[in-house]
């Protein structure tokens, strides 16, 4: 069950949402069509482990990560020059 108390910490979750998830995607579709335009250009996205086995005292840091490699994933679908990087943790 999620402990944290939303009325107290959601500025932090808040943040944490996005930097971690809007503004890789934001800067995902801002760069790709350049990116696609040059030679050996690639968008780096980095995830963790933790997108794939969420940590239980990190709940929004896990979803986070998961979201960023599944906009990730769909780019790579989509024949994008993205590559994801998987930190373990």
């Amino acid at each position: 069950m999620l402990k944290a108390n939303a009325n107290d910490n959601w500025s932090y979750y808040n943040n944490e949402i996005m930097v971690n998830v809007e503004a890789p995607i934001h800067l995902s579709m801002l760069f790709a069509p350049f990116f696609a335009k040059k030679e050996g250009a690639a968008i780096v996205n980095v995830t963790s482990g933790l997108a794939f086995t969420p940590l239980a005292i990190a709940p929004v840091y896990s979803a986070t990560k998961s979201a960023l490699h599944s906009f990730t994933m769909s780019l790579i679908l989509d024949e994008q020059k993205v590559l994801p990087m998987v930190a373990p943790f």
